[in-house]
């Protein structure tokens, strides 16, 4: 379902899986041959506020959400991963050098798109179901 609002300001997608994606489309500085970036709201369902993520991002997560977690917030994996986007201990020191609480789905999801941005999926467990389908 595709809800527009103004002169393409807001787009609203609602994508069915493990997440609700609001996608907002920011006009602020077009640039003639360049598509504006594209963000989504993540929802965090009962576990806290929307996070704002890339849209390239939120595409491909739902599939490692749902492969990692099955889409529980409140899953623990075997190595004492948390969250949807299962974030390994390891990265807890680095989450809380940011002020982010590795308690908090939110700020997980955050810590998961900086991850992504530097490494891709390559941290994730699930990212060979990601190769295999494209």
């Amino acid at each position: 379902m595709t809800i527009r609002v103004g002169l393409s300001a807001l787009v609203v997608t609602i994508a069915a899986a493990t997440a609700l994606l609001l996608v907002v489309r920011t006009p602020l500085l077009p640039i003639p041959g360049i598509p504006p970036p594209v963000y989504v709201l993540w929802s965090n369902g009962m576990d806290g506020p929307p996070t704002l993520v890339p849209e390239r991002f939120a595409r491909d997560a739902v599939g490692i959400v749902s492969c990692e977690s099955g889409g529980d917030s409140e899953v623990v994996g075997p190595a004492g991963e948390l969250g949807r986007l299962q974030i390994h201990p390891i990265h807890f020191p680095g989450m809380k050098r940011l002020r982010l609480d590795p308690a908090y789905e939110p700020d997980r999801v955050r810590y998961a798109v900086l991850l992504w941005t530097a490494q891709g999926w390559e941290p994730w467990s699930c990212n060979s179901a990601l190769k295999e389908n494209r």
